[in-house]
């Protein structure tokens, strides 16, 4: 994921990831795709099912955020400029838009538009939401590692 912002502290951003590790309900963390699950029957039919509540639970066993050269290309100007992290976060099995909210809301962290507090309160209190001034992390450059 790539995005440039003027207020970025990379402590910040690995602290509030840190908190994510271990077992929580991330439903905070979903879009409404996320609420439904796709079971297939035995005929091969696909049936869409609400989650229940422990369904949102899930296990992320490390984060790690490394500092990492420019993932595209390199450049003397982008090398002395830039500054780009790696962040890896190790689990089974996510919910839609799980990644790009921790992410989004780690870096909205590291830029002071929210506080670890209200990230832990969507972890312990997972009805109070997604934090509308955080956001999702782009799309872009997310990808799935075994």
């Amino acid at each position: 994921m790539t995005l440039r912002t003027e207020e970025f502290h990379a402590d910040r951003m690995s602290e509030c990831l840190k908190l994510m590790e271990g077992r929580h309900n991330f439903r905070a963390f979903t879009s409404r795709l996320g609420y439904i699950k796709h079971i297939k029957i035995p005929d091969g039919t696909l049936i869409k099912m609400e989650r229940t509540d422990d369904e949102f639970f899930r296990n992320i066993y490390g984060i790690e955020v490394n500092e990492c050269t420019c993932p595209v290309y390199e450049d003397e100007f982008v090398r002395e400029n830039f500054t780009f992290y790696q962040v890896r976060i190790n689990g089974k099995g996510f919910l839609h838009n799980q990644i790009r909210r921790m992410v989004g809301a780690a870096i909205s962290v590291s830029e002071g538009r929210i506080c670890l507090d209200d990230v832990e309160a969507m972890m312990k209190n997972p009805d109070v939401g997604w934090n509308s001034r955080a956001f999702a992390a782009p799309a872009h450059g997310l990808y799935l590692e075994r």
